[in-house]
């Protein structure tokens, strides 16, 4: 029974994490305090993206992080300091004008 309530609270906690960043298509509070915002490429400037943009990038973002965070440590090396799920996604950090 414990087994259950755990993989429960994990299917949980894993559909809210999903939603958060779907619904927030990247724009997570800790940027929001920081001034940055995410960027999409493909989106002309004023216009939101959908939240099929949004899917995009949290499926990227754990495709990131799948193997060890590699694909966070590209930003490093990138010219552009943008990771894995940016370069899939076509988006970019910026700061908030």
């Amino acid at each position: 029974v414990s087994a259950i309530c755990a993989c429960v609270g994990y299917l949980l906690h894993l559909g809210c994490w999903w939603f958060y960043w779907v619904s927030s298509r990247g724009d997570t509070l800790g940027k929001k305090m920081m001034g940055l915002h995410v960027q999409y490429e493909k989106v002309p400037p004023g216009q939101e993206p959908s939240l099929w943009a949004g899917l995009g990038r949290a499926l990227a973002l754990s495709l990131s992080g799948m193997i060890c965070g590699i694909g966070f440590l590209l930003a490093f090396f990138n010219p552009e300091h943008r990771a894995l799920h940016d370069m899939i996604c076509h988006t970019r950090v910026v700061k908030r004008p």
